[in-house]
């Protein structure tokens, strides 16, 4: 087998990630992607606001902060962290968004799988910071998880609307 780089190792990983959030999707097939459940007057995201919000996670994390080939879409800044969902906000329909969810990851894992070790240990460039460290290396690390929390939220969902994921 071929050594492979780090960054390499991390696309695979990227890519695996995204196969847990791929399952969960495709088990909401036909169910109400835009509901919202209520717990103890509290309102959770919607499948279809978390699936935004992961193609908004993705581009930031291993696009912009690593200086790719970033995508712009205008829904962004309505599923950005820190931001409030508003039923009324006039969105993209569900293609559009699975469409921009498809791009994004082909871009992150062709973009990711070309970072060398030594573009690594850079700083990214937005300056963001976990445990003191703002590397390329610790932002892609944080994009892995920060994808697998959400793939968990959808798992939620799907028990949310009664479907069963075993």
């Amino acid at each position: 087998m071929p050594i492979r780089t780090e960054g390499q190792i991390l696309a695979e990983v990227v890519d695996n990630t995204r196969s847990t959030v791929r399952f969960y999707l495709s088990k909401l097939k036909g169910y109400d992607m835009h509901k919202q459940f209520e717990f103890d007057g509290k309102k959770f995201n919607s499948a279809y606001w978390v699936l935004a919000h992961i193609c908004w996670g993705q581009n930031m994390l291993l696009l912009q902060a690593t200086n790719g080939p970033a995508h712009n879409y205008d829904w962004f800044e309505k599923v950005m962290i820190g931001s409030t969902f508003n039923p009324d906000d006039v969105l993209p329909d569900l293609r559009e968004v699975l469409d921009a969810f498809k791009e994004i990851h082909a871009t992150s894992v062709k973009h990711v799988g070309s970072i060398t070790d030594a573009q690594l240990d850079e700083k990214n460039t937005l300056g963001i910071s976990f445990n003191d460290e703002g590397t390329i290396r610790k932002i892609i690390q944080h994009h892995i998880r920060h994808e697998a929390t959400h793939a968990g939220h959808l798992g939620w969902l799907c028990k949310m609307h009664g479907v069963k994921t075993f």
